[in-house]
């Protein structure tokens, strides 16, 4: 995205939206690298205990095993307690998933970028509500990478395919999951971690892609510093 719009004469608010003076006036853009380190370690920690209930499961299979908890006794009780982090780390992606939205629109609205037309709370909402959230979170974080890209003409830029992969691969996780629910252990549970394995990569290829085009934004102040 191009150098952030001068802000307008302290004598002339007409050249900026309200909105965008407002967030300037709160401190954005604000860079984004804190939340984003939280987000990486959530799906760092999500992708090991994949990796490790991947080859757990694929070895119980190959010996005829009917669960992980038969087959390998000595690493039965790793393998509950895995669970038991995963479900603590998630909270913790999650919440700053939606805090990096909240704060790379707002970036967006406080340079200027006015054509974007969700609003932070729209986006973290679509995550949220049955039926919306199976294709809406998708066109918004394409929406999102494209303004970020290319401003207010966000339209001419393509759609990023890592980001279509990865909602792909989350949407295959998720049924897997379920079904995974309903059967009990079987080839679906080893199936369900690969895509989990998948969909954690691809999260962190999608991070990546954002991040190309987003490590230049800073708060105000620390503008102003590198520029005396």
């Amino acid at each position: 995205m191009a150098n952030l719009p001068p802000s307008p004469p302290s004598g002339d608010r007409r050249r900026a939206p309200p909105k965008a003076q407002q967030l300037r006036d709160q401190g954005y853009p604000k860079p984004v690298a804190d939340v984003v380190g939280v987000i990486v370690g959530a799906v760092l920690v999500h992708l090991a205990i994949h990796l490790f209930h991947f080859i757990a499961e694929v070895s119980t299979l190959m010996a005829g095993g009917s669960g992980v908890r038969a087959h390998m006794p000595q690493l039965a009780s790793a393998y509950e307690a895995s669970f038991f982090i995963y479900f603590v780390a998630a909270p913790f992606g999650c919440v700053a998933w939606f805090a990096w939205i909240d704060r790379t629109v707002k970036n967006l609205y406080a340079a200027g970028i006015t054509r974007l037309d969700r609003t932070p709370m729209q986006m973290v909402m679509a995550y949220m509500i049955p039926g919306v959230n199976l294709s809406r979170p998708h066109g918004d974080l394409q929406r999102l990478y494209r303004a970020v890209r290319a401003g207010n003409g966000w339209t001419r830029v393509p759609r990023q395919p890592v980001i279509r992969a990865w909602w792909a691969a989350s949407l295959v996780q998720l049924t897997l999951m379920f079904v995974e629910l309903l059967t009990g252990f079987s080839a679906i549970s080893v199936w369900s971690s690969a895509a989990s394995i998948a969909t954690a990569t691809l999260a962190l290829a999608v991070l990546r892609c954002f991040a190309q085009v987003q490590a230049h934004w800073r708060p105000p102040s620390q503008e102003v510093a590198l520029a005396t």
